[in-house]
């Protein structure tokens, strides 16, 4: 999951949208639709400081769906 600087997420998932926004209240949140599972859409927000966390960058959590999709939040490489 990529997100752009239009507030657009991208992912090399064509079944896979989304968009994101950070409030007022410095909290980053983001949405992702056209999910195929059920639910077919999420939404998550955490605090911007939050990202500063290496485990933030390294990967906060994995779900793998009944149906063999896999979600994950966070990035996979490591920050140098």
């Amino acid at each position: 999951m990529h997100f752009n600087a239009d507030g657009l997420a991208s992912s090399n998932q064509p079944w896979l949208n989304g968009s994101w926004h950070v409030g007022t209240d410095d909290m980053f949140c983001y949405a992702l639709y056209g999910l195929p599972v059920r639910p077919r859409q999420v939404v998550e927000c955490s605090p911007v400081v939050a990202m500063g966390i290496p485990r933030f960058r390294e990967g906060l959590w994995t779900t793998e769906t009944g149906d063999g999709v896999r979600l994950s939040g966070g990035n996979r490489r490591r920050a140098p």
